[in-house]
């Protein structure tokens, strides 16, 4: 899924999951664009991860 959808599936703002894939924490991938696609697994398991730290 494209940023938007991203930010749309996790109610965060684009801004927070660019920040987090600039920090190398969410992998993303741009097969043949510009656009930034990211799995809904990694998604999941990093806002997990974002849970647990926080916890």
């Amino acid at each position: 899924m494209d940023l938007q959808a991203a930010a749309e599936y996790t109610s965060l703002p684009v801004k927070a999951l660019r920040a987090a894939i600039m920090r190398g924490e969410l992998p993303f991938s741009r097969p043949r664009t510009k656009r930034m696609i990211l799995d809904r697994r990694d998604i999941d398991a990093w806002l997990l991860g974002e849970k647990q730290r926080f916890d």
